[in-house]
Parts: C-alpha cells; sequence; structure tokens
C-alpha cells in the first residue's frame, strides 16, 4: 500500500494500491521529509515530480484564496467543516445584502 498525492489538486490518499493510479496523474510515495510537519500542506506545490515549499510570493496568495469562504467549502474534510463553512458563506452573504440595500437607498435619496 502507498500513499498518493493528485498532481491536479494536491488531494493525498492514504494506504491505496497504486496500480489503480496513473503516475501521470498522481505522485505515488513522494519524499515528504522536508515537509512533513514543517511547512503546513496549504504552502505546498508540485514541481515536476516532486512536492515542494511554496515562495512566500506564493504563500501569500494562497492565504489571500483560504480568506474566500467559497474556498472554505471547497476544502472541508467533514461535514462539521462544511456546516462551519457554510455558516461563514451565509455571515458573507448577510454582509453584502447589507451593503447592497444601503447603495440602494443612497441612490433612491440621490434621485430626490
Amino acid at each position: 500500500m502507498s500513499d498518493t498525492i493528485r498532481k491536479s489538486d494536491m488531494l493525498r490518499e492514504y494506504n491505496v494500491h497504486t496500480p489503480n493510479y496513473d503516475p501521470l496523474l498522481y505522485l505515488i510515495n513522494p519524499d515528504l521529509t522536508l515537509l512533513e510537519g514543517i511547512v503546513p500542506e496549504t504552502y505546498w506545490k508540485i514541481s515536476g515530480e516532486l512536492v515542494v515549499e511554496m515562495s512566500q510570493d506564493e504563500k501569500s496568495a494562497a492565504s489571500t484564496d483560504q480568506a474566500n469562504p467559497i474556498n472554505e467549502i471547497n476544502a472541508a474534510a467533514s461535514f462539521g467543516e462544511l456546516v462551519e463553512a457554510l455558516g461563514t458563506l451565509v455571515a458573507y452573504v448577510d454582509v453584502l445584502e447589507a451593503r447592497l440595500l444601503k447603495l440602494e437607498i443612497q441612490v433612491l435619496k440621490d434621485r430626490e
């Protein structure tokens, strides 16, 4: 049994039967000794056939992406996390609706 990482989205799978995994699409038993427990998986990327740490610019971009509530939903690993992420998304939508309502009121006032 082996561990794999899907090259397209960095999905990690543990103890899998590797003949079922195409090496063009997956890294099979990648060497993670320089990353595991040191660098959060969020800041890993695939370079060629290796998993490496992102540059500081890439880390900043990844951190910005993670702040987006939709990315929280995509990354949710359990039902509880999904419910929490949906709560965050609902709160985000509420804020946007409040801002839109303020703009609509301002437009109506400006027309008077």
